[in-house]
C-alpha cells in the first residue's frame, strides 16, 4: 500500500500541534516509535494483566476514556488534512 501525499504530511502537522494534541489527551505519547518503518505510528501504552481479571474494569475504563481523548484530539486534525 502507498501512502499519497496528504498521509504522508499528517505526522510533521500532527507534530506542530504536539504540546495541544498531548494537553488533550493528558498524557505524552509516542511519536513515531518505529522511525525505520515507513509507517508513521503515535502511540500510547499502558500495561496491564489480562490474565488478572480483576484489573479489566480499570483497563477498559482506561481504554475507553483514552480513545475519545483520541478522538478528541485527532478528529478536527484529520478533517482538517481532508479539506
Amino acid at each position: 500500500m502507498m501512502m499519497n501525499e496528504d498521509e504522508a504530511a499528517a505526522l510533521p502537522r500532527f507534530l506542530d500541534d504536539r504540546a495541544a494534541i498531548e494537553k488533550t489527551i493528558g498524557a505524552a505519547l509516542e511519536w513515531n516509535p518505529y522511525p525505520d518503518k515507513k509507517f508513521k505510528a503515535i502511540r500510547l501504552t499502558r500495561p496491564t494483566d489480562l490474565a488478572d481479571r480483576a484489573t479489566w474494569p480499570d483497563g477498559i475504563a482506561w481504554l475507553t476514556k483514552t480513545a475519545v481523548a483520541f478522538k478528541q484530539a485527532f478528529a478536527p486534525r484529520v478533517a482538517a488534512l481532508e479539506s
